[in-house]
This record gives structure tokens, C-alpha cells and sequence, in this order.
């Protein structure tokens, strides 16, 4: 299996053929983000244990003959400014660099008051911690 080249419809073909487990496309795909992650410096956190959990439990839903969902076993990043509990969430800042939350991001229902609360919080670091975090002018201004 090529990491690099699969679709989400590869996945979803290559699970469902039983061509490789979701345990080890996430296998795969871990290693592959650690390789590249020297030259791309993409990943600030890896969450090994949450994702080959996740993957395990798609391989127990398509054990059982089940739809485990559409993106099922397709290997995804979290983007680092969304709350995980239990996963460190730096947003990008120094000052936030050993932070873990002891909650999660709201779901669906809870969208709007979380926003204001984030658009709050990120008011706050730009006020007084400066700006930081992954946009292109903090990178350009870097650089």
C-alpha cells in the first residue's frame, strides 16, 4: 500500500477488499507523517494510541459486518487549535507549548458559543501574547 497515493475512495475500496485492516493503514500512515514530518514540519503532536484505537474499533464494525461510516478508518490531522482532551493543544504558541486540555471541543449543537469563545480566547493571545500560530504572515515574518 502507498500511503501517499490512496483516495478516500481507495480506502474505503481497500478496506471493504479486506486488502489491509484499518489498524494498518493507520500504522502506515503514522509512520509516513513521521518521515515527511522533518522536511514538512507539519504535526506538532502524534496521538499513536487514540488513532490505532479508532482504527481498531473500524476493524471490529467491519468484523461484524457493519457500515463503520463513510470516512471510517480514513487517516485524518486535527488541526492543533481544536480542543482534544487529553492530547496536548498548543495552537501554534510557546505559551500554550505543555498544554492539555481536560475537556473536548464541543459538538455540533454547542458550535456558536464555542466560536465566540475561541474568537475570545484568540483576541486575547493576539492582545497579549502576540501573534502566533500557523498563518502565513507569522511564517513570513519569521522567515
Amino acid at each position: 500500500m502507498k500511503i501517499g497515493e490512496l483516495t478516500i475512495a481507495g480506502v474505503r475500496q481497500g478496506l471493504a477488499a479486506k486488502e489491509f485492516s484499518a489498524v494498518e493503514l493507520a500504522t502506515e500512515a503514522l509512520a509516513f507523517a513521521r518521515a515527511e514530518n522533518g522536511r514538512t514540519n507539519a504535526y506538532l503532536t502524534f496521538s499513536d494510541e487514540r488513532a490505532l484505537a479508532a482504527a481498531a474499533a473500524v476493524d471490529e464494525k467491519l468484523a461484524r459486518g457493519e457500515d463503520p461510516g463513510v470516512l471510517a478508518g480514513v487517516p485524518l490531522a486535527v488541526k492543533d487549535v481544536i480542543v482534544t482532551r487529553g492530547v496536548r493543544t498548543t495552537c501554534g504558541s510557546k505559551m500554550l507549548e505543555t498544554y492539555v486540555p481536560a475537556c473536548r471541543a464541543v459538538r455540533a449543537a454547542g458550535r456558536r458559543r464555542w466560536w465566540r469563545r475561541v474568537r475570545r480566547w484568540c483576541h486575547w493571545v493576539r492582545t497579549r501574547a502576540g501573534r502566533s500560530g500557523s498563518r502565513p504572515r507569522s511564517a513570513a515574518a519569521l522567515a
